[in-house]
């Protein structure tokens, strides 16, 4: 009986790595709103502390490239729908002192019909609407958790101790434990399948709808079954608060 062998598709491209006909790469577009230049190198080991350093095994380092309006012109020249996309961004902010819908709006209204992707944002208007939003508000709310303490005091509660951290953290308003507690409040409710707006209506959060709508998309992304464990998920959307720009 003879036994057939079949390759997969993965082993197929470690073959052609190994050949030497590809070369590995990892990019990563940055349209945020600070000043970058148009391409940076990353490295894992730049997070590790600087005496450190050395003692990894493992070093990864992406390529990023801005994309925001006017960089990178020769690769917009070569991808019109990246350069398409950049105009649309920039033309948001353009308008962001204006309700962030109405922006997004304005800016497909004012986009040129000859833009390969105006079809495509305007049959999606709707989900357009939502993701940008979305953004926005999880930029907004977490600039407000960094301006109240809220990271520093974690930061400091890993380094000088946990008490120490947390007291930092309180003294400028927002506390790692009044976090924990949210998350954790948000993500019963959740699992009962009550809306957002309920949700921040029963934690007495309506004026903070924007801080319950982020969130409740990290809980989303973290778990979309809502099905893992209740101290692991409030960890994971703890931790991803802590690093978000």
């Amino acid at each position: 009986m003879k036994t057939k062998i079949a390759c997969s598709p993965l082993f197929s491209e470690m073959n052609i790595i190994r050949s030497g006909r590809c070369v590995p790469k990892l990019v990563v577009f940055y349209n945020g709103t600070s000043d970058m230049p148009d391409e940076t190198i990353l490295r894992l080991s730049d997070s590790f502390p600087e005496d450190r350093r050395n003692e990894s095994d493992i070093e990864v380092r992406v390529r990023m490239l801005n994309i925001n309006h006017g960089r990178n012109i020769s690769i917009m020249n070569k991808c019109k729908p990246l350069e398409e996309y950049s105009w649309f961004i920039e033309k948001i902010r353009k308008y962001k002192r204006i309700r962030i819908q109405d922006a997004v709006d304005r800016a497909l209204n004012e986009m040129p019909d000859g833009f390969v992707i105006k079809q495509f944002l305007m049959e999606h208007r709707s989900e357009v609407r939502g993701i940008i939003d979305t953004e926005y508000n999880e930029a907004e709310v977490m600039e407000g958790f960094k301006n109240e303490g809220r990271a520093e005091g974690h930061a400091a509660g890993l380094a000088e101790g946990h008490a120490a951290g947390l007291a930092e953290g309180h003294a400028a308003g927002l506390t790692e434990g009044e976090t924990i507690k949210l998350i954790k409040q948000v993500y019963l409710k959740l699992r009962k399948n009550k809306p957002i707006e309920q949700i921040a209506d029963e934690l007495e959060e309506s004026d903070n709808i924007t801080k319950i709508r982020v969130i409740v998309d990290l809980i989303r992304k973290t778990t979309p079954e809502l099905v893992l464990d209740e101290e692991e998920l409030t960890q994971d959307v703890l931790e991803k608060l802590s690093i978000m720009p």
